[in-house]
């Protein structure tokens, strides 16, 4: 793999008076950090402002300077145009995390040479496993539902619940089908309207379906709960019971047999442009791969409390 570009997020907030400091700290470390991995060149601060511009000149750091660009994408887009490596990979480097190791970052790069059309970024396992989240809902209304008033493609079927358009409502619902078979129950998406399903059981001859529409408890008392059950499927719950299944649909006993999981983070990201985008615009299906990054290394900056923390960070590396 061809040595990569990197581009550091500014970390300098105008709103902050200790950022100033934060920067003539932090920035020429994470530098440092960045000239000993052998795979990198071209490293440059993004600078968003003149007040940033002149923090990095200070600092002798190489720098690209962004004025009046909105939002991460844009910012990054138009820093690698102008240093003509908007075709390549680029390794963003968040600017708030000076705890960043060079093994993270070859760690990262390996990733990379496996597979250059994944996006790599750098994860931390969460401090609680999502398999413990809840939400608590309250029952709103209850109403039957017209089943031959539905659409349907790829087994997901779309049924309208509330006839005007200018009272468009979204949620959550509990969807009780009767049928000769018994009862079926399942959790579904409101969406402007719409009841939004993949319940095969609601639409079979001679069924009825009541659609219990909840709010979210906002204190107090509730009616039901539900657990967090992953979009990709690495765990739910099984029909009409509180037994959780993993992907196997094997029953998971105790919180530790849930698999790992990672929260993604801002200090690597690597990919090109158009990756990037497509990742950043949360569409489906584009290769990720994750690496994993200490407790140490994963603080960002954010707050005079994490400012004492980094202190006492280096202090205690130095000692």
């Amino acid at each position: 793999m061809m040595p990569i570009s990197v581009l550091i997020l500014d970390a300098f907030r105008e709103n902050l008076p200790w950022s100033s400091h934060y920067c003539h700290q932090a920035l020429p470390r994470i530098h440092r950090t960045l000239k000993d991995v052998s795979r990198v060149k071209n490293i440059h601060f993004i600078a968003s402002s003149s007040e940033s511009t002149r923090i990095h000149a200070d600092l002798d750091l190489p720098s690209v300077s962004v004025p009046d660009c909105m939002g991460a994408m844009t910012i990054i887009r138009s820093a690698a145009i102008q240093l003509g490596i908007s075709a390549e990979h680029i390794m963003i480097i968040s600017g708030a995390g000076p705890l960043i190791s060079s093994e993270s970052i070859n760690r990262a790069l390996d990733l990379l040479e496996k597979n250059e059309t994944a996006v790599i970024y750098s994860c931390v396992e969460p401090d609680d496993h999502p398999c413990q989240f809840r939400k608590l809902y309250n029952i709103d209304s209850i109403r039957p539902l017209d089943m031959t008033d539905q659409t349907g493609t790829d087994g997901i079927f779309e049924t309208r619940l509330i006839e005007d358009h200018e009272k468009s409502q979204h949620g959550v619902a509990t969807l009780l089908a009767a049928t000769p078979r018994g009862v079926f129950r399942t959790e579904a998406k409101i969406s402007k309207g719409m009841v939004r399903t993949t319940f095969s059981e609601a639409y079979e001859e001679n069924s009825s379906v009541h659609c219990v529409i909840k709010k979210e408890s906002t204190g107090g008392e509730y009616d039901s709960e539900a657990f967090f059950e992953p979009v990709c499927g690495m765990w739910r719950r099984a029909q009409g019971s509180k037994k959780m299944l993993n992907d196997k649909d094997e029953p998971i006993w105790g919180r530790q047999a849930f698999p790992e999981v990672f929260c993604l983070t801002k200090h690597i990201t690597i990919g090109t442009i158009e990756t990037l985008t497509k990742t950043h615009e949360h569409l489906p299906n584009h290769p990720m791969q994750g690496v994993r990054l200490s407790t140490h290394e994963a603080l960002l900056v954010d707050n005079e409390i994490d400012m004492l923390q980094l202190k006492l960070c280096i202090e205690g590396a130095s000692q």
